[in-house]
């Protein structure tokens, strides 16, 4: 099993637009928005949108337990906004806990009225989810994250969360 969370996350761009030079032989020094930036300049991302750290309830380097008062809904707007009248299935690179861990969404857009979502981890298939839970999904992957980073350096972590579809 491979435990590089970009690596992993590049394997599955790069079986999605059957394109394995976009898995780098190294990562040493990466982060995803160095990824990101290394899709957007091969033509490969078609939205990109940064929630920053004052979605999450007290922002910044404070462990994220709850969403800013009014802002529970900010992620899934984004993303019924990308799906909008677009049927069919949607791919996004994900960048959570600021660059420190990426993993991939797919939205099943298939059936507007039975909208799912699955995210795929280094380690992990998380099961598939309605699209009405994902704002939690996402709260509690960088709930998660964030306190595995803690743990791993000793020092708190900003709570951004950047997305990037994924074009094919």
């Amino acid at each position: 099993m491979d435990d590089v969370c970009f690596r992993v996350a590049d394997k599955q761009v790069s079986k999605i637009l059957n394109n394995s030079k976009l898995v780098l032989s190294t990562y040493s020094g990466q982060n995803s928005y160095d990824r990101a930036e290394d899709f957007k300049s091969k033509g490969i991302v078609n939205e990109e949108k940064i929630f920053n750290q004052f979605i999450i309830k007290d922002g910044g380097n404070t462990e994220p337990k709850k969403f800013t008062s009014g802002k529970d809904k900010v992620i899934s707007n984004y993303f019924l906004a990308s799906i909008k009248g677009k049927i069919g299935y949607h791919f996004y690179y994900l960048s959570i806990v600021k660059g420190d861990h990426v993993l991939t969404l797919i939205i099943d857009n298939s059936n507007p009225c039975n909208q799912k979502f699955k995210t795929f981890d280094q380690t992990e298939i998380y099961s598939e989810k309605p699209f009405k839970e994902i704002d939690q999904e996402m709260l509690r992957l960088s709930n998660w994250i964030w306190n595995y980073m803690l743990k791993k350096t000793g020092k708190a972590h900003n709570t951004e969360l950047a997305v990037w579809k994924i074009q094919r």
